[in-house]
């Protein structure tokens, strides 16, 4: 029969075939450590000295713990060690895949004083002080994303003679013209507004017609995109229609002079260049009797914004590399008109 015992070191009672004390973990002394299988094992395996105490199972599992945290540490060291050896991953790695960059059509941003290259060994100015090469990639990357953006929808047109302030709702009678060249082409459908044509013909009150006379109104038109035209309708904007205007690469930096102009900085650009026109933006010049050529010329007017660090463009003329200038925006701007 077995009879209870009490511990020896706390005063714990315990039965008389317990190995040890389960409150302290004392060894029972009337129980020799042979007759337990489960201390037998655990002698077997354990270390130390203290190896028949809970108090050296306790060690042994710091042990293991210890061991453990140094293989983790070794494997981090290596993995951190293997990445300072990789190779350096550059910008121009990263932009490798880009067929477009984020800059603005009318700017290209600096913030240093050097130039940086890219992937495709252009460089981005980083001062004011602009070479002819970054003139030539500031004025290609500008000219490269240019759209013609033909509006949709009802619209009054303005008298020629009239100051067109461009509200939304009315057009310019230049404007007009331009619509009815891109309904020739087959993009558009332009129509008069019959309810409006009736009010011009009268009978019609005082009040339609002093609106009429006073905001100059020649007449309302619809205007709506043809099949073709369905498909450059703009996805974010259903009341345009975009058409890109081509492609251009500049041959000659003929000029690049600074000008100062009160405290602003100003460059002079005058350069030639190879354009390969969309054929809808070709046919469209020459409905309006401006044919375009592939040969071309221009004089651009930038301005340094010391805010942005940024080129950004204030008039172009342009012309074929045949003919004469016919427009005075950038002489313009320079003297303030």
């Amino acid at each position: 029969m077995n009879m209870k015992r009490f511990c020896t070191s706390c005063g714990n009672e315990i039965a008389a075939d317990t190995v040890f004390c389960d409150n302290c973990g004392t060894p029972n002394k009337d129980v020799p450590v042979a007759e337990s299988t489960e201390t037998s094992q655990q002698l077997d395996t354990s270390v130390g000295p203290d190896a028949e105490s809970p108090t050296g199972r306790g060690r042994r599992v710091l042990l293991v713990a210890g061991a453990a945290t140094f293989a983790i540490a070794v494997v981090i060291a290596g993995v951190w060690w293997g990445f300072l050896r990789a190779p350096e991953i550059s910008e121009a790695n990263v932009n490798a895949g880009r067929e477009n960059s984020d800059k603005p059509v009318t700017a290209a941003k600096s913030s240093g004083t050097t130039a940086k290259s890219d992937n495709s060994g252009s460089t981005t100015p980083h001062s004011k002080d602009l070479s002819d090469r970054e003139s030539k990639i500031l004025f290609e990357s500008a000219m490269n994303r240019r759209v013609i953006s033909i509006p949709l929808g009802l619209f009054f047109v303005m008298h020629p003679d009239y100051a067109h302030t461009g509200g939304k709702d009315s057009i310019s009678a230049q404007m007009h013209e331009d619509l009815l060249a891109w309904a020739k082409i087959g993009l558009l459908d332009v129509t008069l507004d019959e309810k409006f044509e009736n009010i011009i013909k009268g009978p019609y009150s005082l009040e339609q017609r002093d609106w009429i006379v006073n905001k100059n109104v020649r007449a309302k038109i619809a205007v709506s995109a043809t099949e073709s035209g369905k498909r450059y309708v703009d996805p974010a904007n259903s009341r345009q229609i975009i058409i890109s205007e081509g492609t251009f690469t500049i041959s000659k930096v003929a000029k690049n002079e600074e000008k100062k102009k009160g405290l602003d900085d100003y460059r002079l650009l005058m350069l030639s260049f190879d354009a390969a026109y969309n054929p809808l933006v070709k046919q469209f010049k020459q409905i309006m009797g401006s044919p375009l050529e592939a040969k071309r010329k221009a004089i651009v007017l930038l301005k340094w914004d010391p805010f942005s660090s940024r080129w950004n463009f204030v008039a172009i003329d342009a012309a074929n590399e045949s003919e004469e200038f016919k427009t005075n925006r950038v002489a313009n701007a320079l003297s303030g008109r």
